[in-house]
């Protein structure tokens, strides 16, 4: 709860915006209000602007960590609109593995009062530790942008256990020990006399 005290008679338009750590601060909403004399004010705030409201890695749900196998990896992220109105939304988004750029584009789209709209892009990762970004904005102009949320999610991708030499050379061995078995079970049936 915020509180405002001595505040002269008038209009006045309260912005929120939220802080999260190193965030630059994500625009929620503005809503207007009169001061009255001896009256206290009490506003109740909803969200009005889009928010980031999912993000997932191979359609398991990443919170601010996932790790996940090597190889195509589909990267989903869900943009839940505002209580307020529809609006059009710019989603930045930047994977970067061990300093360098893996994948980076920007997205627009139309999204409505509580309803969810879905980016996603495929791309090829090998073994490693990657970062994923993403960046929420409204633009107002072509130069303006005003910005509403951020995400940040590591991404750690290890190898798959089949795609190991320790694990696949005993699992090869074992596989060729089986068929020469059940083959020389079939020569020794084959070549034994008939019985009556």
């Amino acid at each position: 709860m915020v509180a405002f005290y001595g505040l002269p008679p008038g209009k006045y338009a309260c912005r929120v915006y939220v802080a999260r750590g190193d965030s630059l601060g994500e625009f929620w909403g503005e809503v207007n209000v009169t001061v009255e004399s001896f009256k206290v004010n009490v506003l109740e705030f909803r969200r009005q602007t889009p928010w980031i409201s999912s993000v997932k890695v191979n359609g398991r749900e990443a919170g601010e960590r996932v790790q996940i196998e090597a190889g195509r990896v589909e990267f989903e992220i869900s943009v839940t609109g505002g209580s307020s109105q529809r609006a059009r939304v710019q989603l930045g988004v930047a994977l970067t593995g061990g300093g360098r750029p893996v994948y980076d584009a920007q997205r627009t789209a139309e999204v409505e009062p509580n309803g969810t709209v879905r980016f996603s892009f495929t791309t090829q990762l090998g073994p490693g530790s990657y970062v994923l970004q993403l960046w929420l904005s409204l633009p107002l102009d072509e130069k303006m942008l005003i910005h509403i949320g951020q995400r940040r999610v590591e991404v750690e991708v290890v190898e798959h256990p089949f795609n190991s030499l320790d694990v696949l050379a005993p699992l090869l061995v074992a596989l060729a020990l089986a068929a020469a078995y059940a083959a020389a079970r079939r020569f020794k049936r084959a070549s034994a006399p008939p019985t009556r």
